[in-house]
């Protein structure tokens, strides 16, 4: 029986979104609009991050980090930055928040919960395993001075 692990998918992907960035840059160099680059990097690059990302996210922070760098160069490449230019966490941020565009961390997180939601509604076909239940308001007890001894 096979098993997927997730640090060892992530870094499978990581080589191939390194690969098929290099292959953009240099088959679509003469596009110079910001807004086609964008469009681009979200098509062929980050489409490889969120196809089927529930079940390979990785959690070590290694792996994360090479994420994250990797996204951050294909976004000094859609304002044609340099390289070699060093971005603050913020101006790398606010750039992000510019093109629209989450950052790798909070994509991930972004699609737990997304997936949580979906799991505990019954929108997906499967099922919740017995220690998880819903409980309706009128099941939670509410803490007030005269059950709790006060």
């Amino acid at each position: 029986q096979r098993r997927v692990r997730g640090d060892h998918q992530a870094e499978y992907i990581l080589q191939v979104i390194i690969y098929r960035f290099n292959l953009l840059r240099r088959t679509v160099y003469f596009v110079n609009n910001p807004h086609q680059r964008r469009i681009l990097y979200l098509s062929l690059v980050r489409s490889l991050l969120e196809h089927c990302s529930p079940v390979w996210a990785p959690h070590r922070v290694g792996v994360l980090d090479r994420l994250e760098a990797a996204q951050k160069r294909c976004i000094k490449w859609i304002f044609r930055e340099s390289f070699t230019t060093s971005w603050s966490d913020e101006f790398y941020l606010n750039n992000l928040v510019t093109l629209n565009i989450l950052p790798i961390r909070l994509y991930f997180r972004y699609n737990d919960m997304k997936l949580f939601y979906k799991v505990m509604s019954r929108m997906v076909n499967v099922s919740l395993p017995d220690y998880l239940y819903i409980k309706s308001p009128r099941d939670i007890p509410y803490a007030t001075r005269a059950n709790i001894g006060i």
